[in-house]
């Protein structure tokens, strides 16, 4: 029988995608299955979020984060704690002694985390520093995995979208100059408008509106 070659053992035999990698083959064999995953969920959202990139409604961000917070629960365990003094301590980072000594015990991971509403979360930086100064920590770095997943997710649709749609991503033809320069004079006329809303003493229409035609009476051939 003869002997299988490096890209066919990858090919037979994948490895799961948290197992170290074992080569340059095996990485290119990974991080292309990886691509080719995040193009099919990219392709899901699409059909499954309406107006998505672009946009996403609060119902379906929350079904994906839950997801996401799944899967960082799986990366990142619940940790055990020791409430000594009021302060948390890390149970595994004891000694056995002092293991031996401890009366309280808390599991703090994803779950407990975002159990608390954002009000409960905020009045904890004051009734409880110590146990915020743990749950905080957690948080930012479970929200920056979200918001991070949904960064690449919403990436990978619109590389999808375009993909799909050649044609829409073609330049329009660029402007000619003399229809800039009527487009400038149209914004400051918008503008000078914004301004006396907003009460600027510096925008005067009616001095803006004999500046443009003095303009165009130069301009205009």
């Amino acid at each position: 029988m003869s002997k299988k070659t490096a890209i066919a053992e990858a090919i037979i035999s994948p490895a799961p995608a948290d197992q170290p990698i074992t080569s340059l083959v095996d990485l290119g064999y990974r991080q292309s299955g990886t691509r080719d995953s995040l193009q099919n969920q990219a392709r899901y959202a699409i059909k499954n979020i309406v107006g998505f990139p672009e946009s996403i409604d609060d119902d379906s961000k929350a079904q994906l984060y839950q997801g996401y917070k799944r899967r960082y629960n799986e990366k990142h365990p619940p940790i055990m704690f020791a409430i000594v003094g009021g302060n948390y301590l890390v149970y595994d980072s004891l000694t056995p002694e002092g293991q031996s000594k401890v009366t309280e015990k808390v599991l703090i991971g994803v779950d407990v985390v975002y159990s608390y509403t954002q009000q409960e979360y905020g009045k904890l930086s004051t009734s409880d520093p110590a146990k915020y100064a743990v749950i905080k920590s957690i948080r930012e770095k479970c929200n920056d995995y979200l918001s991070g997943c949904l960064g690449d997710l919403k990436g990978a649709a619109r590389k999808a979208i375009k993909a799909d749609n050649p044609d829409s991503t073609k330049r329009a033809p660029n402007k000619d100059f003399s229809t800039k320069v009527d487009d400038a004079l149209d914004g400051l006329t918008t503008n000078v408008k914004t301004a006396l809303k907003r009460g600027d003493a510096t925008a005067d229409k009616e001095r803006l509106i004999k500046a443009i035609a003095a303009f165009k009476a130069a301009w205009v051939k």
